[in-house]
């Protein structure tokens, strides 16, 4: 017998009061009375041996100590030993990740139905049975840690709420393994709407092999056909433990039925490990209901689409526009050809795009929608996209915000100016909201502060900038320069057709190669991180790489002495691709700020307002100066240089899987925008057939079966009490 509240023992120290009430009863007084007549008829009436007064004595102690002990039992919840083979506890692990809010016709998400499939299979557990609970999305979290008070479970499993984040069930299942091994008998019961395979290969590919690889991509929605199942991950070597297992589970190779709606098949044991007594292996304890469960809980038959890519870039040559990337996935069950779907752009509440997509199950489709001109800065775009019968909304949102306008700033260093070039660089932007083009000469050079881009034109500085970032454009090189290598032509060489090594380069972007003509006066040396673009019968006159986190353009050749080259549209072009190409990245760096739910971000403030779909609002403190992104939506932190607007991100900022990147701490971040953006939560997992059966059934089992010892204990205390009553008033025992 073990007891499950050891300390309310204490109780039984009342006996004690009761044994000394026994030990020393006071003696009857003697009282004068005016007749004894009276007194003399009850003695005859009532007359008793004195063994019997005696007895009854005895009784009435025995009577009251016994039910002193039934009630101290009671209170600290004896229960019979646990039998070989019997778990002492169960670790309870549940997926709460994006995907576990897909809907059935009936508005029934796939985690209410874990929950009621969890209440229906604890109702069957004795109390001699420890109970955890573990929930888990992109981090597990323990909601529950072992217990035997039942009554914290109903309160855990209603608190348990969907995050729209991705699922990552590896830490997960680690973190199960760590508190089941608190145990030497404890069993996990894995609740998820994906396969025992499909997370098998997740967690381990290399173990899955074969049909666990191709579970490991993302599912197709067309479910294969059943076959061997992988082994399901749920336990390590750990303890040994006495199962009470029959000989095959120890001997491998024959198959196990799973647990009841478990969906688990059977998979070859290893050898038991030479102990006192008998080990299962972690194959074994996977194949056996008692000890691991794994119960899918998905769909059958569900429709969904939703946004898995979706950034907000510039596009070439267009300062201070926006155009926005999207990827659009579908997923439908066996035999569904196409399904049509519907993307809208809304802004402030206004809707401002659509577009009708026509998506083949299992295919991404990519494309680019432009915003238009009147998306000013700071407007937040909304996208949202649908389809009849979608099962699961959180994937079809995505956010961005358009980031305040920087013009980007160029400084041209020349110690003759070009008028050429002077007009190219003139003719690229028509406000200076968009570029800013600043000239110097030799003399000035280094500035006063930082700029975006600069360009040495006839001439390049003895030692060359080492500002980690610092874009630079080269022309008509005179000399060798840090990562300029050049080997100058007196005379200069007139190219009268380049030869184009790589077409696709962005540099190259809208420019008429093949009309190009030009006086080469440099050859360039594209050797190392730099790639040549043109080649002429000299060698490499157009070259770019990058160079220590440095974007560099060399262009070997006098645009001035060239014949056609000043004249052509290419120029311009040539030049505006240059510029932009090398400042990209700092580009990208301004405002962004696009984040994947589930990222943890190091943010300044005390509090975070969110704008959730549908323009709502809500607000959450911010503790540690670091922010979870658990919603959908775009967010900001109440900084006082913030006033409302949005701020810029910095790279790095993002803290991977809850820790911060190797190098130096992430910069703080002010707003941001949080999207699901996940493959893997689109692509509902449809279950195999006959994989997913009914949930158990409730059945009744006598508390006394179960090792329940209290309901007994309570029901001699009530027998102990009715006899002492009628003992007291039939044969006066007190």
């Amino acid at each position: 017998m073990r007891l499950l509240e050891p300390t309310m023992l204490a109780w039984m120290s009342l006996g004690l009061v009761a044994l000394v009430l026994y030990l020393f009863r006071r003696k009857p007084r003697r009282v004068a009375v005016s007749t004894l007549i009276f007194f003399k008829a009850l003695a005859r009436e009532h007359q008793e041996a004195s063994w019997l007064r005696k007895l009854k004595r005895l009784l009435s102690l025995l009577l009251t100590l016994l039910i002193i002990v039934a009630g101290s039992l009671a209170l600290a919840r004896a229960v019979l030993s646990i039998g070989s083979g019997q778990v002492e506890g169960v670790v309870i692990l549940v997926d709460r990740s994006a995907s576990m809010a897909a809907k059935d016709s009936m508005g029934r998400s796939r985690l209410a139905e874990a929950l009621e499939r969890i209440r229906q299979r604890v109702a069957s557990l004795p109390s001699t049975v420890e109970v955890s609970v573990i929930a888990y999305d992109e981090r597990p979290e323990i909601m529950l840690p072992l217990t035997f008070d039942r009554r914290l479970l109903p309160r855990t499993l209603d608190a348990l709420s969907v995050r729209p984040m991705e699922g990552r069930p590896g830490p997960a299942l680690d973190l199960a393994r760590e508190v089941a091994n608190l145990r030497p008998q404890c069993a996990i019961w894995h609740y998820t709407d994906r396969s025992a395979e499909a997370v098998e290969a997740e967690v381990n590919p290399k173990l899955a092999g074969g049909a666990g690889a191709k579970a490991a991509a993302p599912p197709s929605p067309v479910p294969a056909s059943p076959g061997p199942a992988s082994p399901v991950p749920g336990a390590t070597a750990g303890p040994t433990i006495d199962t009470g297992a029959p000989p095959e589970l120890a001997a491998g190779g024959t198959q196990v039925p799973g647990a009841q709606g478990s969906g688990t098949n059977a998979a070859p044991a290893a050898a038991p490990t030479a102990t006192a007594a008998p080990a299962v292996s972690p194959a074994a304890i996977a194949r056996d209901p008692r000890f691991f469960v794994h119960e899918n809980v998905a769909l059958s038959g569900a429709v969904n689409v939703g946004i898995t890519a979706f950034q907000l870039r510039k596009p070439p040559l267009q300062q201070g526009r926006y155009e926005l990337f999207a990827e659009v996935l579908a997923s439908a069950p066996a035999g569904t050809s196409q399904v049509e779907a519907k993307l809208d752009l809304v802004s402030n509440r206004r809707l401002i795009s659509t577009r009708r997509l026509t998506l083949k199950p299992g295919v991404p489709e990519k494309f680019v929608m432009p915003l238009p001109v009147t998306a000013d800065a700071g407007t937040l775009l909304e996208a949202q996209v649908s389809c009849e019968g979608d099962a699961l909304a959180l994937d079809g949102y995505a956010f961005a915000r358009i980031p305040p306008s920087k013009p980007l700033e160029v400084l041209w260093i020349t110690p003759d100016a070009s008028p050429f070039t002077s007009l190219a660089l003139s003719s690229l932007s028509t406000t200076e909201r968009e570029l800013r083009v600043l000239q110097g000469t030799p003399a000035t050079w280094p500035p006063r502060r930082p700029v975006d881009v600069v360009i040495f034109d006839g001439w390049v500085p003895e030692k060359w900038p080492e500002t980690p970032g610092q874009a630079a454009i080269v022309i008509n090189p005179p000399g060798s320069s840090g990562p300029v290598r050049v080997q100058p032509l007196d005379k200069g060489a007139f190219v009268d057709a380049v030869r184009v090594t790589r077409e696709k380069h962005p540099v190259l972007h809208g420019v008429a190669s093949g009309r190009i003509s030009l006086t080469q006066s440099a050859v360039v040396d594209a050797s190392g991180s730099l790639e040549p673009l043109w080649q002429a019968p000299a060698g490499p006159l157009l070259a770019a790489g990058e160079w220590n986190g440095q974007r560099i353009v060399i262009l070997g050749f006098n645009a001035e002495r060239s014949e056609r080259l000043p004249l052509m549209a290419s120029w311009p072009l040539l030049l505006g691709n240059a510029i932009y190409w090398a400042a990209q990245p700092r580009l990208d760096a301004v405002a962004l700020s696009q984040f994947r739910s589930g990222d943890v971000v190091r943010a300044s403030g005390t509090e975070v307002t969110w704008t959730l779909p549908d323009n709502r609002r809500a607000t959450a403190p911010i503790r540690g100066q670091v922010l979870e992104l658990d919603r959908l939506g775009w967010w900001e932190t109440s900084t006082p240089e913030n006033a409302g607007a949005p701020s810029s991100a910095t790279p790095g900022a993002s803290i991977s899987a809850g820790t911060l990147a190797p190098g130096s701490p992430a910069a703080a971040v002010n707003s941001g925008s949080s999207s699901l953006l996940s493959r893997r939560a689109t692509l509902l997992s449809q279950p195999l057939p006959g994989e997913v059966a009914a949930p158990p059934s409730v059945t009744w089992v006598p508390a006394l079966l179960r090792g329940d010892l209290v309901p007994a204990m309570l029901a001699l205390l009530v027998l102990v009490l009715i006899a002492e009553s009628w003992l007291f008033h039939r044969h006066s025992v007190h």
